[in-house]
Formats: structure tokens, C-alpha cells, sequence
């Protein structure tokens, strides 16, 4: 089971000529203008011209799980957890701590537009804002919770920093495949290979996303 992460969605919408769908996230886009201004914070407008160039990744539920633990991790104790090749939960509560706190355990490392978004839906805005926002329940915004493209960014950053990522943001795929054939290779990164290629995939759409000012959507 899985879910979509796209980056650009109005325009892949019009090209493939879904009107309903189109539809659909136009009016939701409408919705999140609002929760921004209720915030605060400045709205911004979803480009959808056909002519633009998307971007969509499939993901796996588990991975993104993998990562958010990884994560609540390096938060609470300012180390890598034990590499998992399970269910990652089954022994390590740092995910549920980390939210069941609203990141306050926490001191140095926050993770809180990676952690408290939606597994499979949801919404990060080319817009930078500090604090998640939990749109009104009226609004009727898809995954309760919406993220800022650039704190993700940020987030993913620290995170590969702590597994060594740094010079392996361009990477090749079928790399991470081989990684989590055999993930007891040399390279740190290497050891947590669902974790480094999650990590990367968001890090790449949290760029195309602000470059572009196309949002983030995770869909099915």
C-alpha cells in the first residue's frame, strides 16, 4: 500500500484532462489561502498551466514511517536510533513521544513539518512558516495539518547530515534498492537505506516545490 507525493498537480491535472479532480484541488487551494491568512501568514497562487513540469514520486507508507522514526529520534536523544529492517515501532517509542509532546521533549532538533503531517495526505505550501498549521475542521483541508516547503527542506537537511548524506542528494534509485537488499554496507547512509532515500525523495520535491511555488501534495 502507498500513496502519491506530486509536485506540480494543477498542471499534470489539465494535461491529462481531469476536470473533476482539477476542480477539486483548485477549490482546496482556495481553502488553504485561507487558513494561511487566518494564520497570518501571505497566500500564495498554485500555477496551472498545462505547460508546466510536474513531478511525481510513489511512496510506500513504511518508508515514510521509517523516516518520521528516524527522525523523533535524532530529536529526543541526538543520535541515530538502531537501523530497523522491520516494523519500526515494535521496540521504539520515539515517534509516539515526540508527538505525544508536540515536540516540547525535543531540546535541539525539531522535526515538526515532517512529524505532524499525514501519512498519505496532505499539503506543504511554497510559503515559509515557522509553526505547522492546523487549518479549521470546516475548511475541510485534506490531512488536518499543512507544512511549509522550506522547514521541510530544512528538516531534510538535518536529517542527512546525521546519516552522512550530504554529497548524495543527486542520487540514483536503484542505488537505495540495492541498499535495502544488503543494508549492512559500509557507508552510514547505507544502513538506513529506506530512511536516506525517503529522505532525499522529500528533499528533492521540498526543492521543487519552492523553486517552482508549486505545493507538495500527498495524494492517492
Amino acid at each position: 500500500m502507498g500513496f502519491k507525493i506530486t509536485v506540480g498537480i494543477l498542471g499534470h491535472l489539465k494535461r491529462c484532462g481531469d476536470n473533476d479532480q482539477f476542480i477539486y484541488f483548485s477549490e482546496i487551494f482556495q481553502r488553504l489561502n485561507q487558513a494561511l491568512q487566518a494564520e497570518g501568514h501571505p497566500t500564495y497562487k498554485e500555477p496551472s498551466h498545462a505547460n508546466g513540469d510536474s513531478w511525481t514520486v510513489r511512496m510506500e507508507y513504511i518508508g515514510l514511517y521509517y523516516l518520521k522514526r528516524l527522525a523523533a529520534h535524532i530529536a529526543l536523544y541526538e543520535e541515530l536510533p538502531k537501523p530497523v529492517y522491520g516494523e519500526p515501532f515494535e521496540e521504539d517509542n520515539s515517534f509516539h513521544t515526540y508527538i505525544d509532546t508536540l515536540g516540547l521533549s525535543a531540546e535541539t532538533h525539531h522535526f515538526d513539518h515532517l512529524l505532524f503531517h499525514s501519512d498519505c495526505l496532505g499539503f506543504y505550501l511554497p510559503v515559509d512558516f515557522e509553526t505547522v498549521i492546523f487549518p479549521d475542521i470546516e475548511l475541510e483541508i485534506p490531512g488536518d495539518m499543512i507544512g511549509s516547503s522550506y522547514r521541510l527542506r530544512d528538516e531534510c537537511r538535518n536529517i542527512a547530515k546525521y546519516l552522512q548524506l550530504e554529497g548524495e542528494f543527486h542520487f540514483k534509485p536503484d542505488e537505495f534498492l540495492k541498499a535495502c537488499e544488503h543494508p549492512e554496507g559500509g557507508a552510514l547512509w547505507q544502513q538506513y537505506p529506506v530512511e536516506s532515500y525517503v529522505c532525499i525523495v522529500l528533499y528533492q520535491a521540498s526543492l521543487k516545490s519552492i523553486q517552482s511555488g508549486f505545493a507538495i501534495v500527498f495524494h492517492s
